[in-house]
């Protein structure tokens, strides 16, 4: 898949968090930067003497190193078109940072009363944090599921409706044009789509052609070009064999 504009902005989108992780890994942990670590930082001196900062500095370094390095293994499995493995890793980084804010309380005196038991104020925090990383978690795992799923046709009444993420109703009666293709022009740019690898769904800007609704698996040619009075749409299915007969059904159809 060519180098676009689109796939650069994912590039950056992944490079420049990988980047600052690890720059706040190695600041804390070879240069003792502990004012980096969140929460330590605003805490009054007297507080501070009772955090053993070592250890949370320790455990801090050693999680922005594995969260710089998922999202780095996560990256490569995007650009090698692979955007189910890729979800997969990017999903552990959540639970990597829930494990050490829970883990550092270990390391804080501030949360503990003086007979050593947790403060209720610290397990409603972790029970919050378990909580709201379990809610996102699950809407991650939905939101890359809908958008990895291929896209389902069913030409019904003279009307091809599109199901899943960003889905259409098109009545054929609509269609000006209607075409096959083995080739997608150049993606610049996303305008309001999921852009997973190379499953493309929503509204993208091509070269030469404009703004123009997708629902693509972009590695698996042909591709049906629809074109109404008011859009553009390409679309395939998740087969070869399977896109030649959506077209040949939809071409009956729209040469009557």
């Amino acid at each position: 898949m060519k180098i676009n504009t689109n796939m650069m902005i994912l590039f950056i989108a992944f490079l420049l968090p990988i980047f600052i992780f690890a720059l706040i890994g190695f600041l804390i942990k070879y240069k003792k930067a502990y004012w980096l670590i969140s929460g330590y930082n605003t805490m009054s001196e007297e507080k501070k003497k009772n955090v053993d900062i070592e250890s949370i500095g320790k455990l801090m370094s050693g999680m922005c190193f594995l969260v710089a390095a998922i999202m780095l293994v996560a990256l490569v499995f995007i650009l090698l078109g692979k955007p189910a493995i890729s979800g997969v890793l990017s999903a552990l980084i959540l639970p990597v940072i829930v494990y050490t804010v829970i883990k550092a309380q270990k390391y804080d005196g501030n949360t503990r009363n003086s007979d050593g038991k947790m403060k209720k104020r610290t397990k409603a925090l972790i029970s919050t944090i378990i909580a709201a990383a379990i809610l996102i978690i699950a809407g991650v795992g939905a939101l890359f599921y809908y958008s990895n799923k291929p896209a389902e046709y069913i030409l019904q009444n003279g009307t091809l409706n599109i199901s899943g993420l960003y889905g259409q109703k098109i009545e054929v009666n609509t269609i000006n044009n209607l075409d096959l293709k083995e080739s997608i022009p150049e993606i610049q740019y996303k305008s309001n789509g999921s852009a997973l690898g190379n499953m493309l769904k929503g509204y993208f800007i091509l070269e030469d052609m404009g703004k123009a609704k997708l629902f693509i698996d972009s590695s698996k040619p042909p591709f049906i070009y629809l074109e109404t009075d008011s859009n553009i749409y390409i679309l395939n299915s998740d087969s070869r064999e399977k896109t030649i007969e959506l077209y040949e059904k939809l071409n009956a159809v729209y040469k009557k």
